[in-house]
């Protein structure tokens, strides 16, 4: 199994989000897990690895590529975000009520 490079926040967030490909929507999905670099969701329809969505999160939607299936879990990439994306994913990545969260759990996929 290979160490992980970067540190997770464990996340229950419910989202929605839309084919880069074919504008399909998606309800329903679950984020688990979240980074600086992408996050990990459940979902109970099949997406293949590839395939890329803009996902709703709690303060921003973003595009994400799937990189990793197992069972109803994916992990996924964020792609081509701008620096003010960057920005509002770190802000909200270590704070939780103006509190540092800091990697509560490390969590694996």
């Amino acid at each position: 199994m290979r160490n992980r490079t970067v540190m997770r926040v464990n996340v229950n967030w419910s989202a929605a989000m839309e084919s880069l490909q074919n504008k399909e929507k998606i309800s329903g999905i679950k984020v688990l897990t979240f980074s600086h670099a992408g996050l990990s969701f459940r979902c109970d329809r099949e997406i293949k690895v590839g395939e890329s969505f803009m996902i709703d999160l709690p303060f921003a939607s973003v595009p994400i590529s799937v990189v990793r299936r197992l069972d109803d879990r994916y992990g996924s990439l964020f792609l081509n975000i701008s620096r003010e994306e960057i920005e509002l994913i770190k802000e909200n990545l270590y704070k939780d009520d103006g509190r540092s969260v800091l990697m509560e759990a490390i969590s694996q996929f």
